[in-house]
Order: structure tokens, then sequence, then C-alpha cells
């Protein structure tokens, strides 16, 4: 199976396994509705169904506004006692998963949970994306990781959500380094092959340098306005050098 927050391979969930090592995703929650790469679950509702952006972190859903159960006194599926009406979940971060009731929960408790990032989380989590952009554009994007990895080493041990998205912006741009030291290695053999190509070769090498820059520009963006939005992002094509 697959981390619902990160895809991250893991093994069968056992009642000693219950989260992602990757990035602390929740692998006990309800049926997904939305994008597993896109969401996030550290502890929350991860039920829901959100097709806008997947699972979500964190804490109280408070508004939902009523209760996933149903008014019956049992779950008409598992037989389970029904809690009363109205939001339950901030006591225990119970899922609906664990009480026998996730398919009775809307898109509104997804949102609702999102909601729920505390904001000095979500700062942390779009300053490790940017930070790495800025210093990347100071250092002809051989420094980015440094951004990331501050971020990383400060808040890996109290913050799964600034966390995982501290480690993804590590980890790409380390890919980033590594890629630009191999361009220096292989410069004076691409410009052997454009010579022998008669040019069309280096058309060739111009064209992929230039998608090269938009991605590294743009995917720290993108994954900013995930953070912002309280959702977990994952980038492409990406050595995992951190895990």
């Amino acid at each position: 199976m697959k981390c619902p927050g990160c895809a991250a391979p893991v093994a069968e969930v056992t009642p000693a396994l219950t989260r992602c090592s990757v990035c602390g995703a929740s692998l006990t929650g309800g049926p997904a509705g939305g994008d597993p790469a896109e969401g996030y679950s550290a502890g929350g509702n991860p039920a829901g169904g959100d097709s806008a952006g997947g699972d979500s972190f964190g804490g109280d859903p408070a508004g939902v506004g009523a209760s996933p159960y149903g008014a019956g006194p049992s779950n008409s599926e598992t037989g389970t006692p029904s809690p009363p009406s109205g939001p339950s979940w901030n006591a225990g971060h119970q899922s609906d998963s664990d009480a026998g009731g996730g398919a009775g929960v809307g898109a509104g408790a997804g949102a609702g949970a999102r909601a729920a990032i505390p904001a000095d989380s979500r700062s942390w989590a779009i300053g490790a994306h940017l930070s790495a952009l800025g210093i990347g554009l100071l250092s002809a994007a051989m420094l980015g990781f440094v951004g990331p990895l501050a971020v990383w080493l400060m808040r890996k041990d109290d913050d799964p959500f600034a966390e995982h998205h501290a480690k993804e912006a590590l980890n790409f741009h380390l890919t980033v380094l590594v890629v630009l030291l191999g361009s220096v290695v292989l410069a004076i053999p691409a410009a052997l092959f454009g010579i022998l190509t008669l040019g069309l070769g280096l058309v060739l090498i111009a064209v992929v340098s230039v998608v090269a820059v938009v991605l590294w520009f743009v995917l720290p963006i993108v994954a900013s306005i995930k953070a912002s939005n309280s959702e977990g992002y994952r980038y492409p094509v990406t050595i995992r050098f951190v895990r």
C-alpha cells in the first residue's frame, strides 16, 4: 500500500504501525476521496473524501456541525454505538474509520480539518519552500537546500506538517544540486555532441535546460501554495535523500 500523505510505499498496517515513517501521516484513515499524493493526515479526521485537496492535518474539524454517525442508536453497518450528534473528535482526535462510520462524513469535514493547521506550522512550511527559492536565486541554485535544511532541523521533532514540507523541499533542492554538478562534468561531452549533430544536439540541450529552470522556479511556488492551504506536497522527479 501507499501512504495517503506522501505516496511512499509502506508495509501493511498493524496495531504497531499506524503512521507513515516518511511523513507521519495516519495509515488508518477512512476512504480517501482525493489524490493520496496531495493529501496528508497527522492525527485529525482523515476521512471525508475531499477531492479538492486530499486528506488533512491536525485537529478538530469544528465546522462539521453534525454527527457523522447519523441519529440512530447504533451504526447500521458495524453495530457500533453511535456518539451523540455534533462534533465529537476534539478530545482524542478520533477518526471516523476508528469508530466504523467513515462513510458518513461529507466534504465539509476535510475542509474544516484543513483549517485547523496552526498558522505557525503553515508559516514554517511555506518558509521552507520560499527560502530555498530565494537562496537559490542568489547562489545560481547551488545553495537552495540551505533554507529547507534549517527548517527541517528545527521542526522535525515537534511539527509533522512543517517537517514534511521542509523534507520535500530539501530533497528537491539537493536533487537540483546534483543535476547542476552533473551538468558541469558533462559540459564538454555535451558540446561535442552538439557539434557532431550539426547543432541539433545544442538545441535539444537548450530546450531541456529551459524546462528544468522553469520547473525549478515554479515547483517551490506550487508547494508553497499547497502549504498555505494546509495540504501536503510531494515534488516530482526528486531523489529522496532524506526519508
